[in-house]
């Protein structure tokens, strides 16, 4: 009896499949890790008949709803977890056990097909005819497989509606929904830990609007209250870090308004009014009045002398006037506001796996990160569309936005560094991976924090 030990998720709980090549039974296990779960407990099985059972269930739900929790997502009760099981549990566990019995030198061709013939769901025979998601084999002649390798005829998702520009000529870039949490074992309740969740989305761009457009982003990418969020991928789970801070600033600069300006000013906008409203007589009383202005301060002898010297330091390039009146023009100088900031935020992690499940992890949020603020190009390199876009969140308990840190608008990773080694050294583990790897990102918001986006009545949270 020879048997496969692969790890697999479902409800984002990490559970070790045991699958025996020789039958194609599989039995769903714990996996072992410290503090919390001491030994291989099976959880699930199902025979070379694809008959599934649920060894554990109460054990198997509790550990499911501890991974909910830790996502932010609803738990499940005894008859919704049992319903979900037997619905999607199995399916997503008869997929993994296919996709490792379908490679090639795995199976013997004896084996391979008396687990067809038994019904194991998905299985491929050695004339490349396979099962249906039911272990039912396929009728239809033409649907073969003939390389014996995953995939197989699964049924499809509905085609989109309408796809976008993007969608159709963009290169394909993989699409996940995974979540990949570090680290990997959690202390149960009432022990639950506060944590920081990083969720990739489709950019969508803002339009040609003044905007209402971005506000809407905002709402479709970080409501609260379970509406759809769009096009999401990966999530990523990672612990709260020792310093957390968020900066809130708005652009104001100096600015300066001459007596000399303000005057041509004040004409220059009665001007344009009077033109817009095609009144000439008006039009000739502003110029008569600013000729009358202008030759009265000729007449007042500080002005004339400071003509005098203005303009000559500016034929000479010098300061004539402060060297010989000791002046300058008042120049007014005022502090004005120019516009909002975009905030930016600075993370610094280390990772330090503790398993090779634990590596594995390590490795696939590295390149979830990496993969997901990379630049696409089109079909024919001829554009390059944006990178995807990041929700952030503080959690408190796994349940909800944390009340005292602060809210994200949607992010862009502007930033992505890995130290391979923190400690100034190489040390890896026997499988290659590193013993620690210290990730440095900095995010900014893709909008500004708006007045209305701190609403006087909500007490619930800390706000933007």
């Amino acid at each position: 009896m020879t048997l496969i030990t692969t790890v697999g998720e479902w409800e984002g709980l990490p559970v070790n499949q045991v699958i025996n090549s020789e039958t194609g039974e599989m039995e769903i296990k714990t996996i072992p890790g410290p503090g919390f779960i001491k030994v291989n407990v099976t959880l699930a099985k199902s025979n070379k008949n694809n008959k599934w059972e649920l060894v554990y269930p109460d054990n198997y739900r509790r550990l499911v709803n501890k991974a909910l929790k830790q996502d932010g997502k609803k738990e499940l009760s005894a008859e919704d977890f049992r319903e979900k099981f037997w619905t999607d549990g199995t399916t997503t566990f008869n997929i993994n056990r296919a996709k490792m019995l379908n490679k090639r030198g795995i199976v013997t061709d004896v084996n391979r097909d008396t687990m067809v013939k038994n019904g194991i769901p998905f299985m491929v025979g050695t004339n490349g005819i396979s099962n249906n998601s039911k272990g039912v084999l396929q009728t239809d002649p033409t649907i073969k497989n003939t390389g014996g390798v995953f995939p197989l005829p699964l049924p499809l998702p509905p085609p989109p509606v309408g796809p976008t520009v993007a969608e159709s000529t963009t290169r394909t870039r993989t699409r996940t929904k995974t979540t990949l949490r570090y680290p990997l074992e959690t202390p149960d309740s009432p022990f639950d830990y506060d944590y920081i969740s990083i969720q990739a989305y489709d950019y969508k761009p803002s339009g040609l609007g003044t905007g209402n457009e971005q506000f809407k982003i905002d709402k479709n990418i970080m409501n609260d209250e379970g509406t759809d969020y769009g096009t999401s991928y990966e999530t990523v789970i990672l612990p709260m870090q020792p310093s957390l801070s968020e900066t809130n600033a708005v652009n104001w600069s100096d600015d300066e308004l001459n007596p000399v300006q303000a005057m041509l000013g004040k004409t220059a906008m009665n001007l344009i009014d009077d033109s817009s409203k095609g009144d000439w007589t008006a039009i000739a009383n502003e110029l008569k009045d600013l000729y009358g202005t202008a030759m009265g301060l000729m007449k007042e002898p500080t002005t004339k002398q400071f003509i005098q010297a203005y303009f000559a330091g500016q034929a000479i390039g010098a300061n004539v006037v402060g060297r010989t009146h000791g002046m300058v023009i008042n120049p007014n100088l005022e502090l004005l506001f120019n516009g909002p900031n975009l905030r930016s935020f600075n993370f610094n992690f280390k990772l330090t796996p503790r398993s090779k499940l634990e590596a594995e992890r390590c490795k696939e949020i590295i390149r979830a990160f990496k993969r997901n603020m990379a630049v696409s190009r089109t079909a024919g390199n001829l554009f390059l569309m944006s990178p995807r876009i990041f929700k952030l969140k503080y959690i408190f308990k796994g349940d909800g936005d944390h009340p005292y840190l602060n809210k994200f608008k949607p992010c862009a990773l502007t930033n992505f560094a890995v130290d391979y080694t923190p400690d100034g050294s190489y040390s890896t583990f026997n499988n290659g991976s590193m013993t620690q790897f210290a990730l440095n990102m900095s995010f900014s918001e893709v909008m500004p924090i708006y007045a209305e986006d701190n609403p006087k009545d909500d007490t619930k949270t800390m706000g933007y």
